[in-house]
């Protein structure tokens, strides 16, 4: 399990479709990428102190491990709004070339963050800024 460092705890309330229940929102940095990111906990009944540091060191691995991709520059972690008007987590991530001349941000959202996902975004876009810089 990877170190973090637990940052920070508030409630919350998770709204999914017509269900509203009480969640607590946990901030935490991964320790050795330094990235920070927070997760949801909600039923609340079901979320044991264990449990939620289960969590919190499995994501730190994960973010470890994205942030170690080639090609990664920069990782935050935060929400935005979306059409609806409901928070939702993103991934901002800034991805150079292979060169270092070109870089640019791109956002995923939770399910491409997971370790065996990440990198196709990755390769994906780090390879369109080496054709780019390339002439096509």
């Amino acid at each position: 399990m990877a170190a973090y460092e637990y940052l920070a705890g508030e409630g919350t309330i998770q709204v999914l479709g017509d269900i509203t229940r009480d969640a607590q929102r946990v901030t935490a940095r991964a320790v050795q990428s330094g990235i920070v990111y927070s997760l949801l906990f909600a039923p609340l009944e079901i979320w044991t102190p264990e449990l939620i540091s289960d969590q919190l060191s499995l994501w730190s691995g994960y973010w470890d491990t994205n942030a170690a991709v080639p090609g990664v520059a920069a990782i935050g972690v935060t929400q935005d709004v979306d059409a609806a008007g409901q928070l939702k987590d993103v991934a901002f991530i800034v991805v150079t070339s292979t060169s270092g001349l070109s870089n640019i941000q791109i956002t995923l959202p939770p399910p491409e963050w997971l370790p065996e996902k990440f990198p196709y975004w990755i390769d994906l876009w780090r390879g369109n800024l080496d054709r780019q810089e390339a002439g096509g």
